[in-house]
């Protein structure tokens, strides 16, 4: 069921539309840190000081080195029975979710992800929903319309 390696990975376009989503995330952080740091420094601790250090950590991980892993070892494809997703760096999670349990499909398309001609697809089955890697609009739009023709042609066809 599962192939050797996966054919598509993410485009450069995502890689940008990651880094500009990880600054924001990480100015949003300073911004709180800043306001519970200076507004009640008084209060606290210095065990809490470095609580609102670490607070920080996360978004500055994500810009400096969790964009460039999560395109490089996030891989994607759709084969006739089955479409596979392999993501992580440090853990590998390879998903192949077979077409026959898929009931719809989405694409989510953000002001962001628009200026970066990017859509994500998310595939809803019986109780479950998975979302695919970012990818160009136009192989959202072929990868989905695909994955509607198979599921027509399993649950529709007499």
């Amino acid at each position: 069921m599962y192939f050797d390696d996966l054919s598509f990975y993410q485009p450069k376009s995502a890689v940008k539309y990651m880094y500009v989503k990880a600054i924001i995330l990480f100015i949003l952080f300073a911004v709180i840190s800043s306001v519970i740091y200076f507004g009640m420094h008084h209060y606290l601790t210095v065990k809490y000081d470095f609580l609102i250090f670490l607070l920080l950590l996360y978004p500055l991980y994500k810009v400096l080195i969790g964009v460039r892993l999560r395109q490089k070892y996030t891989k994607y494809q759709l084969n006739r029975a089955t479409l596979e997703v392999s993501s992580g760096a440090y853990f590998t999670k390879r998903m192949a979710l077979p077409v026959d349990i898929m009931q719809s499909v989405c694409i989510k398309r953000g002001w962001l992800m628009e200026k970066y001609k990017l859509a994500q697809i998310t595939v809803y089955t019986r109780g479950d929903s998975n979302v695919m890697p970012l990818m160009h609009t136009e192989d959202a739009e072929r990868i989905a319309s695909q994955i509607i023709e198979r599921i027509k042609e399993i649950h529709y066809e007499h």
